[in-house]
């Protein structure tokens, strides 16, 4: 489970943390969410993010992400079911 922060009247936020064994300092990577996404996802979102806002199908998005398009199916279910 990443690490949470709270301080006062902010809201909490999940962050991913890297530390730096030369210097013994933690550096806050980005919201735990996007950091920990697979390869795959990022792939996926980035072919998205690029043809925004046109449609694509999973298939056009596999020959663009050059994935198989079952794993991009099986990914996009993932991507979207928080959605619903």
């Amino acid at each position: 489970m990443p690490p949470m922060c709270a301080a006062g009247d902010r809201e909490e936020a999940e962050h991913a943390i890297a530390f730096d064994k030369a210097t013994c300092r933690r550096a806050i990577k980005g919201a735990a969410a996007e950091v920990h996404m697979s390869d795959t996802r990022n792939k996926i979102l980035d072919v998205l993010k690029a043809r925004r806002p046109n449609t694509m199908s999973p298939s056009e998005i596999a020959a663009a992400a050059e994935l198989m398009e079952e794993v991009v199916k099986l990914q996009l279910g993932r991507i979207c079911a928080p959605l619903t």
